[in-house]
């Protein structure tokens, strides 16, 4: 384009130019386009097909605001003194010297939605008398079941919430509402765009560039409505020559751009994230009624949650207690047992000549190295636990020497031969009476017997057993065998250092 800015007469007249700072202040309805996501809901794409919508819906893109602006600004109709280039004509606007049509003819054109019928059905069912509309047909094919029009003190339903709506009819109301015919809440759905939605959700054929030249017409005429239609707007202008906003001629570096949706974590829905549609939202009935039944949730959950603690704190505090006076019942034990240990202690006196630990009082003798007990009540040697719990151990007897210790005296051999006869035996000299302790439970080793067993008398007619050259030989080769072991072993049977 040659001339300057300075030349092209960019408002009608002076009553559109001031009219173009009113329009600054409205509003933006954003276009949305349906995303193709893996062939999900296909039957949203087939409805598009079908009404040659996927061209308009692929085209949409930001669009500079001026261009905006300036459009609805011009496309006001109203009776001056001053020159018109449009001649006030309907569905006619100016934009930077260019004359844009947006009858529905020329949208149909830019938008490539073809309409070959002479009549829309919907255009003329809209004008027909609204009792007659099909809203019965209308309720079975956009409502989810359960739920019905509206409440409405007319006599024709009036209005369907769009949380009401069906799937596939809610993602069709929402590009009709953003697309179509304007709706900046989109919260509800009147009858005229609900019969619109029943018409394409049906596949039936409708004159789209009619529908969105007819919004825009009410938009330019209305100083209260949202603007929208921006992409068709810029198709508009493209095809009438106007300048793209790039060099000297643009007026501005502000563009529309979509706002995206916001979540209610409410009422698990998506919304418009623009103040008067989360205003809306908030002050719906949905949303109060669901935000009193997650308060009472709320509610509730603490109270169980109060009861749980309470109850975990009493659980503890018994438990506590019960410990407590466990712990004072061992301790009073604990004391009872170290205050007899250190009288029992005091009865025990150690004899080098035998090396064993001898008590004064009941006469039991302790081995230090193997940590066994012996008395000639019991008759073999046992562990502390059988000494202590023994009867014998509470009396008072005299010493008691255990037959075969090294350090013996005679006096104490002696007083032995009385009480229980023995027989040497020279595989068992040096052996401690009692069996012996074995380390490894899977060897075998044969015990050494008791004192009692070992002073047993023969019968009289008993012979003795005549032993071959190789049984000796294998006897005294077995025992040297066990000699070994007990030698090997013997450093592990002191298991204690003392008696107590």
């Amino acid at each position: 384009m040659s001339q300057s800015p300075n030349e092209v007469n960019t408002f009608r007249t002076t009553y559109h130019e001031d009219k173009y700072e009113q329009i600054k202040s409205q509003s933006m309805v954003e276009e949305k386009h349906w995303m193709y996501q893996n062939d999900t809901y296909t039957e949203v794409t087939n409805i598009l097909k079908k009404q040659k919508l996927i061209y308009f819906n692929d085209k949409i893109q930001p669009v500079s605001l001026d261009l905006i602006w300036e459009f609805y600004a011009n496309a006001l109709r109203v009776t001056s003194d001053e020159d018109d280039p449009t001649g006030n004509a309907a569905f006619v606007s100016w934009v930077r010297g260019k004359v844009i049509k947006y009858d529905g003819k020329t949208i149909n054109s830019v938008l490539k939605c073809k309409f070959y019928d002479s009549v829309c059905p919907f255009a003329e069912m809209k004008r027909s008398d609204k009792n007659y509309w099909p809203y019965t047909d209308m309720k079975n094919s956009l409502i989810r079941p359960g739920h019905d029009w509206a409440p409405t003190s007319k006599i024709s339903p009036a209005k369907i919430m769009v949380v009401d709506l069906a799937l596939i009819p809610k993602a069709l109301a929402y590009f009709i509402h953003h697309n179509l015919s304007t709706n900046r809440s989109g919260s509800e759905l009147i009858s005229e765009r609900a019969l619109l939605l029943h018409q394409i959700l049906h596949q039936k054929q409708v004159n789209i560039g009619q529908i969105i030249a007819a919004d825009m017409d009410d938009i330019a005429q209305s100083p209260k409505k949202s603007l929208g239609h921006a992409t068709v707007i810029y198709l508009l202008c493209k095809k009438a020559g106007v300048p793209d906003h790039v060099g000297p001629y643009a007026y501005g570096q502000q563009y529309w751009v979509s706002q995206g949706n916001k979540w209610c974590d409410v009422c698990k829905i998506f919304i418009s994230n623009n103040p008067s549609s989360i205003r809306n939202h908030e002050l719906g009935q949905r949303h109060k009624d669901n935000v009193t039944k997650r308060l009472a949730t709320m509610r509730k959950d603490n109270v169980a949650k109060e009861k749980e603690h309470k109850e975990t704190a009493n659980a503890l505090e018994k438990i506590e207690a019960r410990a407590q006076l466990s712990y004072q019942k061992d301790k009073a034990k604990f004391e009872e047992a170290r205050e007899s240990h250190e009288l029992d202690a005091q009865e025990w006196e150690f004899d080098s000549a035998s090396g064993y630990y001898y008590h004064k009082t009941n006469g039991f003798c302790y081995d230090q190295k193997s940590g066994f007990y012996y008395s000639d009540a019991i008759g073999k040697w046992v562990t502390h636990d059988e000494a202590y719990a023994s009867p014998h151990f509470a009396l008072n007897s005299g010493r008691n020497i255990p037959s075969g210790k090294k350090g013996s005296t005679p006096s104490q051999s002696k007083s032995q031969s009385k009480s229980v006869e023995t027989k040497p035996n020279k595989h068992l000299d040096g052996l401690l009476p009692g069996p012996v302790l074995r380390v490894n439970p899977m060897r075998s080793v044969k015990a050494a017997p008791s004192s009692l067993a070992v002073g047993k008398r023969k019968r009289p007619n008993e012979k003795s057993k005549v032993v071959s050259q190789e049984e000796k030989e294998a006897l005294k080769a077995r025992e040297a065998a066990r000699k070994r072991v007990e030698q090997r072993e013997k450093p592990l049977l002191g298991l204690y250092n003392k008696p107590y």
